[in-house]
């Protein structure tokens, strides 16, 4: 009988085992051996003591900047600076909820391939070196979190439905334009700031139907047109460097801490 409960006790063990480790697809191996030759770090590893991803286990929490879901890479996360573009390849991790590289020194384009990303939560590439204009998002329905400040990024906002972002933060790049219909596209807003770029146009008079919005930053932009009026919750509203010309009535009666224009 003891031997039976040793049997059965080793079993369970190396059934947890088993469930922990990474089942990546041949695609995510790609990827991962992609991102390691890309972001060299100066000659070192960016994700500390990678092996090789077919025969070592990335989700065994020895791979530095790297987490895992079910088995598959669900958040590619490095502490250290890298150096180099986003690979192509990084579409291939499609379980991936989480892409934070801010102040990584990472150049060239976001690739058109994150579209295939569709479980992707967050997205930070602040404070790097980054250019071009922000592919098509709007699979990735769950999206909450979109940072990428202080860059070289052009085109228009994205102007497809986002219903789940709190938090867009496009500050300080080269974006043009209008403002799109934010309190449609995304009616869970809390954060937002699309100040220094080069946007036209007026702030929408819709955006008092914003629930939960509190912080909304576009100065030094090309904007124009009166003030609407503020929804309830804001607390901070900064529009200055602009040709506002007109504040409504309405606007401000929240005591709303107003940075003036």
């Amino acid at each position: 009988m003891p031997n039976c409960k040793v049997f059965f006790v080793s079993c369970f063990l190396a059934l947890i085992i088993f469930q922990t480790r990474a089942i990546l697809t041949q695609n995510e191996i790609d990827a991962l051996n992609d991102m390691k030759m890309v972001w060299d770090n100066l000659g070192s590893s960016p994700f500390g003591p990678w092996g090789d991803p077919e025969l070592d286990d990335p989700c065994g929490g020895l791979w530095d900047g790297l987490s895992c879901t079910n088995g598959h890479i669900s958040r590619v996360s490095p502490m250290v600076a890298l150096n180099g573009p986003i690979p192509e390849s990084i579409g291939n991790l499609t379980e991936m909820r989480i892409f934070r590289l801010p102040q990584r020194y990472i150049s060239g384009t976001i690739p058109s391939s994150i579209s295939q990303l569709l479980k992707l939560q967050i997205l930070d590439l602040s404070n790097n070196h980054m250019e071009g204009t922000i592919p098509d998002l709007s699979g990735a329905d769950g999206l909450t979190d979109l940072i990428l400040f202080n860059n070289a990024f052009n085109g228009t906002i994205p102007d497809y439905e986002l219903p789940l972002l709190e938090n867009i933060n496009l500050a300080s790049n080269n974006f043009s334009g209008n403002l799109p219909e934010i309190d449609i596209l995304f009616p869970e807003l809390l954060l937002v700031n699309f100040s220094n770029n080069q946007l036209v146009g007026s702030i929408p008079f819709a955006m008092s139907a914003l629930r939960f919005i509190t912080d909304f930053s576009v100065s030094a932009n090309k904007l124009t047109g009166s003030v609407p009026t503020l929804p309830e919750t804001m607390e901070l509203f900064e529009a200055e460097h602009n040709s506002l010309t007109q504040i409504s009535s309405q606007a401000f009666l929240h005591g709303v801490n107003l940075v003036s224009f």
